[in-house]
């Protein structure tokens, strides 16, 4: 009964929000770019430095400013059926890469 008084989450993505395929791909490369920026164990401000250089080189890759993935990470945020899909899809992605990588 309180479930139908209950808002509907509006999932559909504005034209100015990175589209969910495109986050989806670029959260896994940062999410790759942060464990490569901590294989060594270094200060936790020498991690954070060369995580912030992989993540300019991440969005030179997509094409996109830290400004526009930050909007996009706040709209995700704001719809969380949106984000556990993408990051759902994005365990899917890092498991195949692992099991690949231990063959």
């Amino acid at each position: 009964m309180f479930v139908a008084c209950a808002p509907k989450e509006n999932n559909v993505v504005p034209a100015d929000v990175i589209s969910q395929e495109t986050m989806q791909q670029i959260l896994t490369d940062m999410h790759l770019a942060e464990a490569m920026a901590a294989r060594n164990q270094e200060s936790a401000d020498t991690v954070a430095a060369r995580a912030l250089g992989y993540y300019e080189k991440i969005y030179t890759k997509y094409k996109i400013t830290e400004s526009e993935f930050m909007k996009s990470y706040d709209f995700y945020t704001q719809h969380p059926v949106l984000l556990d899909s993408i990051y759902s899809k994005m365990i899917d992605e890092l498991s195949i890469k692992e099991a690949f990588l231990r063959k």
